[in-house]
């Protein structure tokens, strides 16, 4: 009996200790949001970190954002099962683009359904300032439920 407790005691610090390190819960509209860093990941070269990203407790349309070092900026991928965004910087501030077209054939076209198009737009420039991860992650899960079109709003 002695060992199972230390077995599932083991198992329960290596999960806890391995996926929360960083976390930012917050509201937005009528939705709440919950970002949590996963740890000890092998991302390879170009990828530094990765955070989930759930709304309402609804675990089952986990969206990730996975962090990009680039030379003058960061780029978040943000990725769920039914599409793929960026938010990164330019000379003008930092926001939204869409990614390259062959992010849109992994998705067979339905991410240009989901994606709103004028939000899009409006979104290209969210902050003029530099941001750090922690202002990028919560400017992120606070404006993409505006990025998806009405009708698409469940894939969150």
């Amino acid at each position: 009996m002695e060992k199972k407790f230390v077995v599932i005691l083991f198992v329960f610090a290596l999960v806890v200790g391995t996926q929360k390190a960083f976390a930012i819960s917050g509201k937005t509209g009528n939705s709440t949001f919950e970002i949590v860093q996963f740890e000890n990941l092998n991302l390879g070269k170009e990828s530094a970190k990765m955070w989930s990203l759930v709304y309402d407790e609804n675990k089952s349309n986990l969206v990730t954002i996975v962090l990009q070092r680039k030379i003058n900026c960061n780029e978040y991928i943000v990725r769920s099962k039914f599409f793929e965004i960026t938010y990164t910087c330019s000379p003008e501030g930092f926001g939204v683009k869409q990614l390259k077209t062959s992010s849109d054939k992994k998705y067979k076209g339905l991410a240009r359904e989901i994606i709103n198009k004028q939000q899009l737009k409006k979104q290209r420039i969210l902050t003029s300032s530099h941001v750090n991860d922690e202002t990028a992650l919560g400017l992120i899960a606070s404006y993409l439920p505006d990025l998806i079109n009405v009708n698409y709003k469940h894939v969150l």
